[in-house]
């Protein structure tokens, strides 16, 4: 049986930005588990929707590179 994981924003964040020297690696691990069909990751709404908001305004990222 597969690993779920309910995945929150900040894990999102570090894999995204890629930016915390212990942080960033560990989060990706989840990715990468499920990349190689180890791992279901779930994300909510609300997550997604924080996501997008930190990204715009604490981290000043553009829409249109945010949704790409």
């Amino acid at each position: 049986m597969k690993k779920k994981y309910l995945l929150d924003t900040n894990v999102l964040l570090r894999h995204i930005l890629n930016d915390h020297k212990i942080l960033s690696p560990q989060a990706s691990k989840y990715f990468h588990q499920a990349e190689t069909n180890q791992a279901i990751l779930q994300i909510t709404d609300l997550s997604l929707a924080e996501l997008i908001w930190v990204l715009k305004s604490a981290y000043h990222q553009p829409l249109n590179k945010i949704y790409d």
